[in-house]
């Protein structure tokens, strides 16, 4: 056999071996990409990844991510009473 075809067989012995090696690994799939939720800071609106101003109020969206706004009393709850002097 001549040298050329001995370099050959090897080169697809090898290639052969390679796809049966990458066939055989488990497929993982990638890393699932989250992106951290967004209120707007002045109505407290859940902002959606691509939303640049917040649809209710129009207010531009901050560069990190803020945190919910606090929950709103009903109006017809009272105010606490005030601090002891």
């Amino acid at each position: 056999m001549p040298p050329i075809a001995v370099a050959i067989a090897v080169v697809v012995m090898a290639l052969r071996r390679e796809q049966a090696r990458q066939a055989a690994l488990p497929i993982t799939p990638p890393f699932p990409v989250t992106i951290p939720a967004a209120y707007c800071g002045v109505c407290g609106k859940l902002l959606g990844p691509a939303e640049f101003f917040c649809t209710t109020c129009g207010t531009p969206r901050a560069r990190s991510p803020q945190p919910p706004p606090p929950p709103q009393l009903p109006a017809s709850s009272s105010a606490p009473p005030p601090p002891p002097q």
